[in-house]
Parts: structure tokens; C-alpha cells; sequence
């Protein structure tokens, strides 16, 4: 019985934290960022600086810090565009930025090109402090540039799991094969009905050639009886002359 009470309590202090994650309304401010749209809205707007918060879902500080990273955005929209990134589903934008603790906060400068990463404690005050005044004291760390094709797809394999990969290439080759199987039955079908169309103009054209061939002798039939006819007249008619 204390075992199961044990486990339910677990399971709903989980529940809890997991429901608590970081994750803003989509009317919120708050940009959210993933492998899909990272470099193209990241680089189509530099008018601001950046600043990128890199959360877990099952991490219980990144709760901590939503209300402070909201008020940040809020008071200092003017001067940088406020993003969340989800490092469960960006691993490549993760791994890209080295990062490995959660929360991470960083400022991603254009200007110079440079990001700055926050290293102090999770008070919103210090963490104002690090983006408006000290955060270009630190050294800063040349923007990576975007992983190779390779790099990418493998990412992609470890994000998504390897057999859900493996099944979604075996239904595409199956639904190529039938593809594939489709068109050649096509063809097939065409290359019949080409045969059977050019059978029947064949055969109409015979038909036509043996009516006007029958016309022809009718034609013929009737001018050489025509012909008999005028003959056997005016033979009558000399008979008559004679007598």
C-alpha cells in the first residue's frame, strides 16, 4: 500500500514538473525556436541583438526562471527579440552552441558576431545586468555555422529514433514500387491501345478501299451497259434505214 501511494506521488510530482515547462502561449512575445526555423529567422531579422533561452522539459530550474525570462522580455523588448529554444526536440542547435546545462541563457550579438553566454544565478536582476550592460565585458564565441548535411541527417536520426526512420524509408520504397508498377501497367495499357487504335483505322481504311473499289466496278458495270445499250440502238436504228 506505501509503495503505491509512493508511486503515485511520484508519478504526479513528474506530471507536475513536466506541465510547468517553459513553453509560452502563442500570443506570447516569446519566440519559439527549433532545427526547422532556427538559422532563417535568427538571421532574417538582426535588426536586435538575441537572446536564446535553452530549456528541458523535466527540468524543475527552467519553471523558475519562465516568470523572470517573461518579465526580461517585456522590459527590454525595445533592444533584443526573446526566443525559447526546446533542446529535446534541437539537438543539432543544442550541440551547436554547447550547450549542456539547463536553463542556458545566451545573448547572440550580429554586430560583432559573437554570442556571450550567461553564467550567473537565476535572479532576474542579475541576469538584467548581464544584458544591459555587462554581457560584452565577457569573451565572447564566434557564431557556429550550420552543421554539414551528414551531421544534420544523423541528428536527425538520433531526434527521431532510428526504426521510425527505418519504417518511414521501407513505406516510401514500397509506395515507389507500386508507384513504379502503376506506370509500367500504364504504359502497357497506352502501348495496347495504340495497337488496338492503329488495328482499326487499319481495318477502316480496307473497308473504305473495298467500297471504292465496288463503287468503281458498279460505275464501270453501268457505263459498259450504258455503252451496250447505245449500240444495240444504233444498230436498230440502221437496221431501219437499210430496209
Amino acid at each position: 500500500m506505501k509503495s503505491t501511494s509512493f508511486l503515485l506521488g511520484f508519478l504526479l510530482l513528474l506530471a507536475s514538473v513536466l506541465s510547468k515547462a517553459p513553453i509560452f502561449g502563442e500570443d506570447s512575445a516569446i519566440v519559439m525556436l527549433d532545427q526547422s526555423n532556427f538559422d532563417k529567422v535568427t538571421q532574417g531579422f538582426k535588426d536586435k541583438s538575441w537572446v536564446l533561452l535553452f530549456y528541458a522539459p523535466w527540468c524543475p530550474h527552467c519553471n523558475d526562471i519562465q516568470s523572470v525570462y517573461e518579465s526580461l522580455q517585456k522590459k527590454h523588448q525595445d533592444k533584443f527579440t526573446f526566443a525559447q529554444i526546446d533542446s529535446e526536440k534541437s539537438l543539432e542547435i543544442k550541440e551547436r552552441f554547447g550547450v549542456s546545462q539547463f536553463p542556458t541563457i545566451l545573448v547572440v550579438d550580429h554586430q560583432t558576431q559573437l554570442y556571450h553566454k550567461y553564467r550567473g544565478t537565476r535572479q532576474e536582476d542579475i541576469i538584467e545586468l548581464f544584458l544591459t550592460k555587462n554581457y560584452k565585458e565577457f569573451p565572447g564565441i564566434d557564431l557556429p555555422s550550420r552543421p554539414s548535411l551528414f551531421k544534420t541527417l544523423k541528428n536527425y536520426y538520433e531526434q527521431v529514433g532510428t526504426p521510425i526512420v527505418i519504417g518511414g524509408i521501407a513505406v516510401a520504397s514500397i509506395l515507389l514500387i507500386f508507384t513504379l508498377v502503376d506506370l509500367v501497367k500504364g504504359e502497357k495499357k497506352e502501348k495496347i491501345d495504340l495497337n488496338e487504335l492503329q488495328k482499326e483505322s487499319e481495318e477502316k481504311e480496307q473497308k473504305s478501299q473495298q467500297n471504292n473499289k465496288k463503287q468503281n466496278q458498279q460505275k464501270k458495270q453501268k457505263k459498259d451497259e450504258k455503252s451496250s445499250s447505245s449500240q444495240q440502238d444504233k444498230k436498230k436504228q440502221k437496221d431501219k434505214k437499210d430496209q
